[in-house]
């Protein structure tokens, strides 16, 4: 077996005048065993004394052999202070609360693996957590130092291990005593902080920093009692290892586990404790209740331990210190630090004394022996652990026939084997139990089955994940396997190898992002070893914008919530209105008493205990607006959009990602209201799954797909609600919607895209992304219209000149090439005498101040007009539009054109009946739609379908899969259908 020794030198004693001078005794032995958490020996550790107490010619500092012994010689006139080391291991200290107690300063230290190690940017503010627990530092940009007072070198990186002091109270470092009064501590949970930069210098909180600490919070075992609501919070000095106060910790429960925990503030980082001093009482180690003089042996000590409480004290002189009015365990243990007896009672009021029920003595000891039989796997990695109430838990070797025997008092009662695996390897949840009492037993063999299976597995959902790094971690219940891995959102792939296979797995991400709760995903494992279906889903927590309509100084508000149907209710809503007025719930009225601009912010929980907040800037004056919307209609891939008289919004169709704007996915074969979106609204523009509005103050506000950033509000969340367009909160006159990305112009003539970049249809000279506008470069001012493609994007200038950019595989560009470009070049021939625009797909259209109709780009589906199925990089002229034309609306492989008259004639691909003229042929020539001879105000055109709005309402034809028509059915239609719920007038 594996033990500690610890070898006591003892002085002379006697009457001077009949004993002869002795040498003074001036070194005394100490030994010990370092282990793990699971008792495992910990070779190669480094033993270091932090005292003076070191014998002049010895060694201040020791390695652990291989069975984790070390020995050191030590005087016996300081109290020693050790220090314990290795790598992957938080470090263990343990102090001799006297020098006479030097002999037995560290008979067996536990070293606790690093729970967490994370990378961060100490310029910048943090929250770094420990997985499976609620242990969490917050820190705030810039916190950190060296030690010489310079800020840190790079990254920084910090190891966080908490400590249940519950489950061992020798996890717990130092003496458990108050540095300045010497009274014992009690512990309810403790949290080791270690922070070093890219060099390798330690790291600590500045002069005049803060930064807090959430403790998890651990009653004792046996307590039957509630948490106290604010405990003291102690940090240990490690010089002395005894435990300073400093501050107070407040009980709280973590939102999304349940777990309660202390938080406080701190000014400085090592191990914090929440901790409380004892009232006292004492134990006569003499006397018995009805008198028996107790004796004990010279090498022979007693502990005391917390049976409802986490604490220890040790023997001082004839009596022991223990907590008033408590359950006490004294152990009697021997010079090697094994436990001859045991012993369970109550302790009196405080200040009193108690005497034992019964002596404690060492009696004989019992061998008891066993068998681990593997059915799979190796025994080279495991060892068995022997515990019992009136046992010391002890860890040994089994050899190589799969046995292992222990030594134990006689009367010894329960024991329990179990068997224990190294640091990051899985044990077997397997266990047998024998009663001991004067005879040498038996343990049950220990069967197990440990074929082992390396898992790998990626994460994924990192476009709309708030930070670029997380914590992923593999437990089972509450044993974690293996290290925490952190993964980049530029590396998201894991491998976790020697995970046991019949078991129940629980793969955990854990985010730096405070409001994100920590993400779990149970995988069930059997005799094979299993495949992760899919990537693990990054956790999201609720993304909120405001929403906001004004009538004189009454402003309504809406929050405007976005995230997966499985997102966490919303259980409140606090708004805060910028003139010191408050509300609650997701709608709020709020009436201002003057004309003027304000901050108005609300915050949003969720049943996580998730928070998202948003701001907006809300101006407002005694003028109630009565100024008429304008009318517009439009079609994206699968979905149309119209506004009404009254200036509300109304969508139809696919809805996959919320493009229907109604807080929903579910597709709608009828027209329905966009949330929030009542009244205002001058022109909507539909993308293939997303959407956005312009209101009449000029701000624009999108929603729908947002995987390449083009609802614009800076993340990458899809949005089943509008949310504000970063940026363009008024001042817009016009917007225009691809494929995936947007285009909006300002009433300073300039324009500004976001969205997809990827062929330059940004226009801001390079191919990337933009999750929120940016300025299209040379067209600052001076632009009178855009309109976007799938791919590309035009502009029609003060001069009449048409300029486009981005893709230009088809000749969509029109400059004569089919190279992209990402930034405007000049469409051949049209200089001047444009007056308007259009482009969708990869071609593109343009009215001449003739009223003639000109496109250019892919013709292959005779969608240029020109009576051919060719593409042109140039433009060529609509045959028979010469003149007429008031509109024009490119569809992917079809075009609109709305004549002056009010008739609507449509060109193109027909397969779905989208030309509208009873037909699915195509035609390379405009053809006339039927029943729109006259009469229509605005047209549309979608992907394989097409729309059009007249005095009594809108009319859609063509493809009708999940209802885009609007006509309450999915069948497609080669003739105008009416769209239900959509009226030209609002009813009264």
């Amino acid at each position: 077996m594996f033990a500690t020794l610890v070898l006591s030198a003892c002085g002379g004693g006697g009457n001077a005048e009949s004993t002869p001078p002795t040498a003074v005794v001036t070194t005394v032995q100490a030994a010990g065993t370092v282990v793990d958490d699971q008792g495992f020996p910990l070779a190669g550790a480094t033993v270091k004394v932090l005292s003076a107490s070191t014998a002049a010619g010895t060694t201040q500092t020791i390695q652990t052999d291989a069975n984790g012994q070390f020995a050191l010689t030590l005087d016996v006139a300081t109290p020693a202070v050790l220090r314990v080391d290795k790598a992957g291991y938080t470090a263990g200290f343990q102090a001799a609360p006297a020098a006479a107690d030097n002999a037995q300063v560290a008979p067996r230290m536990v070293l606790l693996p690093v729970a967490s190690t994370q990378s961060f940017d100490p310029t910048q503010a943090a929250v770094l957590r420990v997985p499976g627990s609620a242990a969490r530092v917050e820190l705030a940009a810039g916190s950190l130092v060296r030690a010489d007072g310079q800020a840190p070198s790079g990254s920084a990186t910090v190891a966080l291990t908490p400590i249940d002091p519950s489950a061992d109270i020798a996890r717990m470092p130092g003496l458990l005593v108050d540095a300045t009064s010497g009274e014992p501590i009690e512990s309810l949970g403790a949290l080791t902080v270690n922070f070093s930069d890219a060099t390798g210098a330690a790291l600590n909180l500045g002069s005049g920093k803060a930064a807090t600490i959430r403790i998890p919070a651990t009653a004792a075992a046996g307590a039957n009692g509630s948490l106290p609501a604010s405990f003291p919070l102690y940090h240990l000095n490690e010089s002395s290892g005894r435990w300073t106060r400093e501050g107070t910790a407040t009980l709280k429960t973590d939102a999304a586990t349940g777990a309660p925990y202390y938080e406080g503030v701190v000014s400085h980082f090592s191990t914090w404790n929440a901790d409380q001093v004892w009232s006292r009482s004492f134990i006569d180690l003499t006397t018995t209740t009805t008198g028996t003089r107790c004796t004990l042996t010279a090498l022979s000590q007693v502990w005391a331990f917390g049976v409802d409480y986490n604490g220890r004290s040790a023997t001082n002189g004839e009596t022991l210190p223990v907590r008033a009015r408590s359950q006490v365990r004294l152990q009697l243990l021997d010079s090697r630090g094994l436990v001859l007896d045991t012993l369970t009672l109550s302790s009196g009021a405080a200040g009193g004394t108690e005497r034992l029920p019964r002596c404690l003595v060492a009696p004989a000891s019992v061998r008891v022996t066993g068998r681990v039989v593997l059915g799979s796997g190796s025994l080279a990695n495991y060892r068995v652990q022997i515990s019992g109430e009136r046992a010391s838990t002890v860890t040994v070797p089994v050899q190589t026939d799969g046995s292992y025997a222990v030594d134990v008092p006689q009367g010894a009662g329960l024991l329990r084997a179990r068997l224990v695996a190294a640091l990051d390897y899985g044990t077997p949840d397997t266990t047998v139990t024998t009663q001991v009492a004067t005879a040498a037993t038996t343990f049950p063999d220990l069967v197990v089955n440990d074929s082992r299976f390396t898992l790998q597995g990626c994460v994924q959902g990192w476009a709309e994940y708030r930070r670029n790094a997380v914590l992923v971690s593999v437990f089972r219940g509450s044993e974690r396997l293996g290290p925490p891995q952190m993964l980049q959102n530029s590396s998201p792939n894991f491998q976790f190898s020697n995970l046991p296979l019949n078991s129940t797995l629980s793969l955990r991400l854990t985010p730096a992002d405070p409001t994100l709760a920590e993400a779990r995903t149970e995988l069930v494992v059997g005799a094979t070893a299993p495949a992760l279906s899919s990537c693990l889903s990054l956790p999201l927590a609720p993304s909120v914008a405001i929403q906001a309509s004004s009538n004189g100084l009454t402003v309504n508000y809406a929050a405007q919530l976005s995230g997966g149907e499985a997102s966490p209710a919303i259980t409140g809503h606090a708004w805060t209105f910028g003139d010191g007025g408050t509300g609650s719930g997701s709608t709020v009225s709020h009436t201002y008493t003057t004309a003027g601009t304000y901050t108005v912010t609300l915050t949003v929980t969720d049943a996580l205990g998730q928070m998202a907040t948003a701001s907006l800037s809300q101006t407002v004056s005694a003028q109630v607006s009565t100024l008429p919307p304008a009318r517009s209609i439009a079609g994206g891939d699968g979905h149309a959009c119209a506004n009404t008289l009254s200036g509300g919004l109304k969508c139809w169709g696919f809805n996959s990602t919320g493009q229907l704007g109604n807080a929903s996915n579910t597709n709608s074969s009828t027209a329905v209201d966009v949330f929030g979106l009542e009244t205002g609204i001058v022109s909507v523009a539909t993308a293939a799954y997303s959407t956005c509005a312009l209101n009449q103050a000029g701000a624009v506000h999108c929603w729908g797909l947002n995987g390449s950033g083009q609802v614009g509000d800076g993340s990458n969340v899809n949005r089943s609600t509008p949310v504000a367009v970063s940026g363009l909160g008024s001042g817009v006159v016009a917007i225009s919607a691809g494929w995936e990305h947007m285009c909006a112009l300002t009433s300073a003539g300039a324009v500004k895209c976001w969205g997809a970049g990827s062929n330059g249809q940004l226009g801001q000279g390079s191919i990337a992304n933009s999750r929120t506008p940016v300025d299209v470069v040379g067209l600052s001012s001076g632009v009178l219209a855009i309109s976007t493609g799938a791919y590309h994007s035009c502009a029609l200038t003060s001069a009449g000149a048409v300029r486009c950019w981005g893709g230009n595989f088809s000749g969509q560009l029109g400059n004569g090439t089919t190279t992209n470009s990402t930034a405007p070049v000049a469409v051949q021939g049209l200089e001047a005498g444009v007056v308007a625009l259009d482009a969708f797909g990869e071609h593109s259209c343009a009215i001449t101040s003739a009223r003639g109709l000109v496109c250019w780009g892919l013709g292959l589906s005779g969608q240029l007009g020109q009576g051919s199925n060719t593409s042109s990089s140039v433009p060529v002229a609509v045959s028979g539009l010469g003149s007429g034309v008031a509109a024009v609306n490119a569809g992917s492989y079809h075009t609109c054109a709305l004549t002056q008259a009010g008739a609507v004639l449509c060109w193109g691909f027909n397969s779905n009946g989208q030309l509208g003229n009873g037909s699915t042929t195509r035609s390379n020539v405009p053809v006339a739609v039927t029943g729109l001879g006259s009469g229509a105000v605005a047209i549309g055109a979608g992907s394989n379908f097409s729309c059009a709005l007249t005095p009594s309402g809108a009319q859609c034809w063509g493809f009708n899969n999940a209802g885009r028509l609007g006509d309450g059915s999915t069948t497609d239609r080669s003739t105008p259908v009416t769209v239900v719920n959509f009226q030209a007038v609002e009813p009264k």
